[in-house]
């Protein structure tokens, strides 16, 4: 996953060609502070940190069951010998994929020219896909989100107060956090995004992307279509940050709840300070929205006419727009 500036407040920082270094950076899960911000295994707010059994219920259990590794990431199925992840992640044909412990190989690509989707096609039929969500009914939606990657590390402390914990010990495993669509967002380089955000609304299994955890789906349930459905692939998270301007203050990557005070990689490849004005200014992720670019997933996938208004061109009835992300100093 990639670090972008991001918040609640309106200033991305990690736009352009650093966003991607990013990106690489979480999918990779290395600790290169110096790049940006990783993207790790799902991290939660319970004690428990993360959660890396399946889900409790067969509602959200399909969607950890339809994904697979790839490239040091995730994909997800989503047809019969089709996957869909992110082209950040690499890979190429000829590389396995891994799915419900068996091994295919690539044998097709297709990338999308608008955004960081990828499609990859394997060399024989997979047990079970993932439907693709169509109707734009994702802002303000339970979010179900999976990926690969690290545990929590310890907490961070900045002035004395808890703000989030930074990233550990990056294992491979399959984890899974709950979050809520909070708006819809455009980024230069990663195309249409949906953003969660740490704000402590969502329980325990409120989550934050790590490094690790690009490629992986995020999924909400369609009322209409009453089941769980791909809705985005994990692309970025926030990041990084600095303590201060100090040169000998590096840069770190973090699951943060509150940013207030930190300085946070901006658009100009400068760091900003993240001003709070009493309100908690939280990390947030950001994975590719399916819905926005169907004329791509449907190469694989038959796409059924929208019901719902709010899909695609008619975004800007959520908001879609140039968010701009934390730092605002």
């Amino acid at each position: 996953m990639s670090s972008k500036q991001s918040s609640r407040q309106k200033d991305r920082p990690t736009q352009g060609g650093r966003r991607s270094w990013i990106v690489a950076w979480l999918a990779l899960g290395l600790m290169l502070t110096q790049l940006g911000t990783p993207c790790r295994a799902v991290i939660v707010l319970g004690p428990q940190g993360r959660n890396t059994v399946p889900p409790p219920n067969t509602l959200i259990d399909v969607g950890w069951r339809t994904q697979g590794d790839w490239s040091g990431g995730s994909g997800t199925a989503i047809a019969t010998e089709w996957f869909l992840t992110a082209q950040h992640l690499g890979g190429s044909v000829g590389d396995p994929f891994v799915f419900q412990g068996s091994t295919y190989n690539v044998v097709e690509i297709r990338d999308d020219d608008h955004s960081d989707l990828r499609l990859a096609r394997v060399d024989r039929p997979l047990p079970e896909f993932a439907h693709v969500h169509t109707e734009g009914l994702e802002v303000g939606a339970t979010a179900y989100l999976y990926g690969r990657g690290r545990d929590r590390g310890p907490e961070f402390v900045f002035n004395g107060t808890p703000r989030g914990w930074e990233f550990g010990v990056a294992d491979g495993q399959r984890s899974w956090g709950l979050n809520i669509v909070e708006a819809i967002d455009f980024d230069p380089d990663g195309g249409p995004q949906l953003v969660t955000a740490f704000t402590f609304n969502a329980g325990p299994d409120e989550s934050h992307l790590a490094p690790g955890d690009s490629g992986g789906g995020l999924f909400i349930f369609d009322p209409t279509d009453q089941r769980l459905e791909l809705a985005g692939v994990h692309w970025a998270i926030t990041g990084p940050y600095r303590e201060s301007l100090d040169p000998d203050a590096l840069p770190f990557s973090a699951a943060i709840y509150d940013a207030t005070g930190l300085y946070v990689l901006n658009e100009l490849g400068e760091y900003s300070l993240v001003l709070g004005e009493g309100q908690p200014v939280p990390g947030e992720s950001f994975s590719t929205r399916v819905a926005a670019r169907l004329d791509f997933v449907g190469q694989v996938v038959p796409i059924p006419e929208p019901t719902n208004l709010l899909l695609l061109g008619l975004g800007l009835a959520l908001g879609w727009g140039w968010r701009r992300r934390q730092g605002r100093g």
